[in-house]
This record gives structure tokens, sequence and C-alpha cells, in this order.
């Protein structure tokens, strides 16, 4: 996209291009934009990279039968959502964590682009993060009901599972 008052192209974010082209803002918003901006706009490839000084490692999974997308791994804390399976190739990148955020659509039955909880379930008991969180859950799902029956699982697995809601907030010291 070019700015009127810009003579260098850029490329910019969907938003700011709805902003600026659909909805006409000012181009001399689009510049105070561009000069405040201290972030690139990248693609996201297997290949970590920096948030500032916070790195991010992105995790292949499959999102259905063939489709890639990416959960991240960043300290000792992976978020995953729209999972369908993890890749062997993935797998080393969920051991030793503090916390995992997983996938978990519904009790059942199967989805083709979301794990179950039992699905997620599996996960946890192979790699036994220290806390995790369901995310991704429909909204048909009782959240206490099912928040009990996991708590019923750190007496007798020691797993501490929870779903997890909006506003939910994370301690973590990176």
């Amino acid at each position: 996209m070019k700015s009127n008052s810009d003579k260098n192209q850029t490329k910019l974010p969907w938003w700011v291009e709805l902003l600026f082209v659909q909805i006409g803002l000012p181009d001399s918003w689009l510049s105070k934009y561009l000069k405040k901006r201290k972030q690139a706009f990248n693609f996201i490839d297997e290949k970590p990279f920096k948030f500032g000084d916070f790195e991010i490692t992105p995790i292949p999974v499959f999102h259905g039968k063939e489709y890639i997308s990416f959960g991240y791994k960043f300290g000792n804390i992976a978020y995953i959502s729209d999972v369908s399976k993890i890749p062997e190739s993935s797998e080393k990148l969920l051991e030793g964590l503090d916390i995992l955020i997983i996938d978990a659509l519904r009790p059942e039955p199967a989805y083709f682009s979301h794990f179950t909880y039992e699905q997620a379930l599996e996960v946890i008991r192979k790699f036994r993060p220290k806390k995790s969180y369901f995310t991704d859950i429909m909204c048909a799902v009782d959240h206490e009901e099912a928040n009990l029956k996991l708590k019923k699982l750190k007496n007798s697995e020691g797993l501490d599972i929870e779903l997890s809601y909006d506003g939910l907030k994370i301690d973590f010291n990176y």
C-alpha cells in the first residue's frame, strides 16, 4: 500500500489497511502510525522469533488432516489452540513445561480439526506439565461441572487441569 505522504511502499496489517484505505482516515494519521510503529510485521514460519526481548518458538501442529497451524512456546509455557494432531517432530517442544494451554473443544464427539477433552488429556498425560488449561471450549460446556471432573485428576493422576475462560490472567516468570 502506498500513502500519498510517503513514497516508500509498506506492507501493513489488514486492520491498518481497513482503517486507512477502506474507511479513509487521513494520510497524516498513517504517517504518524508508521513513525510510532516499533515492531515490524513479519510472516511466521517454524523459526523462533523475538518480540522485544521475548523469544517465541512456533510449534507446528495439524488443524485438520493436512492444514498446519502453529502453537507457541515462550519460556516454559506452551499455547496450542486449533489442533487435531501434534506431529512427532513438535513433541520435543512440549517437554518440561510449567504451563500448557491446549485446545479441548468438547468432551465428545470428536471433531476433525480440534482436540476433544480426551485427546488433550493424552497430551497432558504424556508430557506432564505442572499446570494445564483447556482452551477453545464450546459455549455449551458447563464450566463448573467440567472443572469438578478435571479437579479429580489432581488426586488420581497428579494432573492439575482446569478450563480457561475469557479474562484469565496467568502469572509467570520468563
